[in-house]
């Protein structure tokens, strides 16, 4: 298979994978956040999973991070 006919899929892939994954994603949508506060006693529970979905340049120019 040639480079650009396997870009061309993978390129596909990703959109139909985006599409389908902000479908349900609207305006409306409400995101449940938390405090620092209810945060701290789940730090370290390897239950719990924090993602971090600020874009890299943010997530650079922001001081404030978590450790590890």
């Amino acid at each position: 298979m040639d480079m650009k006919r396997f870009w061309t899929i993978v390129v596909f892939l990703i959109t139909v994978v985006l599409t389908g994954c902000l479908h349900n994603v609207t305006p409306e949508t409400k995101v449940p956040k938390m405090t620092k506060e209810e945060l701290k006693p789940l730090l370290g529970n390897p239950d719990v999973i924090i993602l971090n979905v600020r874009i890299p340049a943010e997530w650079k120019r922001d001081a404030l991070k978590l450790k590890g």
